[in-house]
């Protein structure tokens, strides 16, 4: 049934470790929560994770927990933007277009982001007066200055075709007339930052907007955020006798976390896109927590399974080749490859859940599909993004021919 949609849970299992604790089967209570706050306006229902791949739970209104003290850098994907700041999702709002990160403190911008690059860093500071007090612990929606150069450059990343994290110190440049004007302007107003923003936006035109077609699933990938974190804890469930067909899925979905890892740590080296990263770091984790039902069943992994792109199964095996091969012809195609791979997850964790299956089972599938679905939505926001630049390539080539 698993090597039917050839690549069932690997990826699916991205958001199943708890939120910014261990792979444990309980929770030590004693340890200290992080909080951070994801702000391009506030951003809900993204992938917040630290380096080393924990998942930080939404809170809502952008606010995010690590069950712990989380691992710098912290990385943001996917993901709406509240625009007017009503606490809500609302047509004609956006998605987050972009990988955002932080390498220090309690927030996440496209200041931090930026400043990921040192000499960009230094170029805020010495330009804007942005310290490091100021980049890591305020938002556009507590510092006019970081709502000018939020503003300035996710519109700049947006008309040139860049990501935040691409933009160098002539970009920053370039763009020092167009900041200190929008501080000078949102110092000396009245309106409301959400006014600027959404000014912002209006500017941008349909770029990332939120249209009729995908708010019907914004509640849900809100939704699946939220119970994406929510902790395993066999404590109470005993073992089961467990068919030959559920351990041989047992054992294929730790093959295939191995092999959604080693997919997006390649793809990522092809195509330096964040999100592949930040995936790929986050794959660690979820292999082992299917190691956990290993471990609870005494189940044995193939010889090879420690060998990057190497896999006892023929169809995964198979797959990856093609997957690599696939992933390797452009950014738009290795998007469509995390697309595939979650697809696929989702279709089959929902068959095998449907057909039933012990409690402590069904637990670790009910986290991969949660995962899954929320993994879908960030690759289908950069899947979007990419798609309409590359239309917008065409339209302009067969203008001019």
């Amino acid at each position: 049934m698993l090597k039917r949609y050839f690549l069932i849970s690997s990826v699916a299992a991205l958001l199943l470790v708890g939120c910014g604790g261990s792979t444990t089967e309980s929770t030590d209570s004693t340890t200290a929560s992080t909080d951070i706050t994801v702000e391009r306006g506030p951003v809900h229902g993204a992938l917040v994770l630290d380096a080393e791949g924990e998942q930080a739970e939404f809170l809502g209104d952008g606010a995010y927990r690590f069950a712990s003290t989380p691992t710098y850098p912290i990385t943001a994907d996917g993901g709406y933007i509240d625009i007017d700041r009503s606490g809500e999702i609302e047509e004609d709002e956006s998605v987050l277009g972009f990988s955002m990160q932080t390498d220090s403190g309690s927030v996440i911008t496209m200041a931090t982001t930026v400043a990921s690059n040192k000499s960009t860093k230094s170029l805020l500071d010495r330009n804007f007066g942005v310290s490091s007090s100021i980049l890591y612990g305020q938002t556009p929606g507590s510092n006019t200055t970081i709502a000018a150069i939020s503003d300035a450059i996710y519109e700049y990343c947006v008309d040139n075709n860049l990501t935040p994290s691409q933009l160098t110190e002539e970009d920053i440049a370039n763009l020092e007339e167009i900041i200190e004007t929008l501080i000078a302007e949102y110092a000396d107003s009245n309106e409301s930052v959400s006014h600027f923003e959404d000014k912002m936006f209006g500017r941008l035109g349909g770029h990332h907007r939120i249209g009729h077609h995908r708010h019907g699933k914004v509640d849900g990938d809100l939704n699946t955020s939220r119970e994406s974190c929510k902790r395993i804890d066999f404590s109470d469930i005993n073992i089961s006798e467990l068919t030959q067909t559920q351990i041989g899925e047992i054992l294929y979905m730790a093959e295939e976390e191995k092999l959604a890892r080693d997919v997006y740590t390649n793809l990522y080296e092809t195509w330096e896109l964040r999100i592949f990263r930040n995936i790929a770091k986050a794959e660690n984790k979820h292999t082992e927590l299917v190691g956990l039902l290993v471990d609870r069943y005494s189940l044995t992994l193939p010889d090879n399974y420690d060998e990057s792109g190497v896999y006892d199964d023929s169809t995964l095996q198979t797959m990856y080749d093609a997957f690599i091969t696939q992933g390797a012809l452009s950014i738009t195609d290795a998007l469509e490859v995390g697309v595939a791979i979650e697809q696929a997850d989702i279709a089959d964790l929902t068959e095998i859940i449907e057909a039933g299956v012990p409690e402590d089972l069904e637990m670790v599938y009910e986290r991969l599909l949660n995962g899954s679905q929320r993994h879908l939505s960030a690759f289908e926001t950069l899947l979007d993004r990419y798609s309409e630049e590359d239309t917008e390539v065409s339209d302009d080539t067969n203008g001019t021919e």
